[in-house]
């Protein structure tokens, strides 16, 4: 059976997390303002600002708990903040690294993890008081180090996905305590196993890739990811297809395609998962374009311009608008209001008719993160 079409699947995966929230504070709307070194918490039905906090420099793309109250953030020079959405309050802050490259938060929210460029480590943490439960040296086994590249959650495995930018491997680090067998096993009936599981609290499974990775984002909530040109499959812990693309830069997966954005070149690929092949393409606004969805419709921001595409037929779905975005476009829980940073505002449009609403001033924000719409979204290092 084919599994890789299946993304209705995945959205009960992804509503899951949501039916559990509470929906008081899952319309939060989280800006990080890069120019001020703040952070900016909205309502995302008034718009209106709820708090205004310090945040160090180099935010990196935050984690959202599974019932929407917590947002974890983490900057690149290794500071990790857990924030309270409800009260609005910051809580607990711990350095894991001298510099990270990502953050992901175990399904069940009691696990956070960071992958670190340097030290060469995986940062593994209590998610309740931010309290140290493991470092995990990213070395294999001829003592050779690597910084880490990407950390991703793949809720259905239990697991953590991370990417290595020195080393031809991805490991997957289960949360759950289940053991990691090395090498071949004949049968896992209990008993009966031959193997000596790995050791530690958090032990990997390597798996070998023909190069080291850079970004990486799953094209299926938790079974595929593309890595680089390739698309790796955790089930059979292999390459499956290399499609011929340069690297990514960002990535959506929309109707049934996956739409990946260059870095480098100023155009967006559009992929068929049942083989991963190339079926298409257009010119984004610029190399690097940034993209979104909504559910119905594709953003890609960049340049001077945002596209809105049809992901069905490729043609736009509304003429190009003329903002020059620094990241990428964002939405509102309810789906009433598009959301865009510039240099020196978040620019609020009307969803339905495109028409500017709302210029919220900020200082240089760079993203902008809604949370009832981050609840089970998958998670992408792109």
């Amino acid at each position: 059976m084919n599994r890789i079409p299946t993304l209705a699947a995945a959205a009960l995966v992804l509503t899951f997390g949501i039916a559990k929230a509470d929906m008081r504070h899952t319309d939060r709307v989280v800006v990080v303002e890069e120019g001020a070194g703040q952070v900016s918490v909205l309502d995302g039905t008034t718009l209106e600002r709820l708090d205004r906090f310090a945040a160090r420099p180099g935010q990196l793309p935050p984690a959202f708990s599974p019932d929407g109250r917590h947002v974890f953030l983490c900057s690149r020079d290794g500071w990790a903040l857990k924030y309270d959405l409800a009260d609005l309050r910051s809580g607990p802050e711990r350095r894991v690294g001298d510099e990270t490259r990502a953050i992901a938060l175990s399904g069940d929210g009691r696990v956070l993890m960071a992958g670190n460029a340097r030290p060469h480590t995986l940062a593994v943490l209590d998610a309740g008081d931010l309290a140290p439960l493991d470092v995990i040296p990213v070395v294999d086994r001829d003592g050779r180090t690597s910084r880490v590249a990407s950390v991703l959650a793949a809720p259905l495995r239990k697991a953590f996905v991370a990417t290595l930018a020195d080393l031809p491997h991805v490991w997957e680090i289960p949360w759950d305590g289940r053991p990691i067998f090395p090498g071949m096993i004949h049968t896992y009936e209990a008993g009966l196993m031959e193997a000596v599981p790995a050791a530690g609290r958090f032990p990997a499974r390597r798996m070998e890739v023909p190069r080291p990775v850079g970004r990486a984002f799953f094209a299926d909530p938790d079974r595929l990811a593309m890595i680089g040109a390739g698309v790796f499959d955790l089930d059979v812990g292999r390459v499956i297809a290399s499609p011929a693309l340069p690297p990514p830069a960002s990535a959506v997966v929309l109707a049934g395609r996956a739409f990946v954005a260059h870095t480098g070149e100023a155009r967006v690929s559009v992929l068929d998962p049942s083989g991963w092949r190339v079926v298409g393409g257009f010119a984004s606004p610029a190399a690097d374009a940034w993209l979104s969805d909504d559910g119905a419709r594709l953003w890609v921001a960049g340049g001077e311009s945002i596209l809105v595409i049809d992901p069905t037929t490729l043609q736009a779905a509304h003429p190009p608008i003329a903002i020059r975005a620094t990241g990428p476009v964002a939405f509102t829980r309810d789906g009433r209001h598009v959301l865009i940073p510039t240099r020196d505002s978040v620019i609020a449009l009307e969803s339905a008719t495109l028409a500017e609403v709302r210029r919220l001033p900020m200082d240089g924000p760079t993203a902008i993160h809604g949370v009832g719409r981050g609840l089970g979204k998958r998670p992408s290092g792109v």
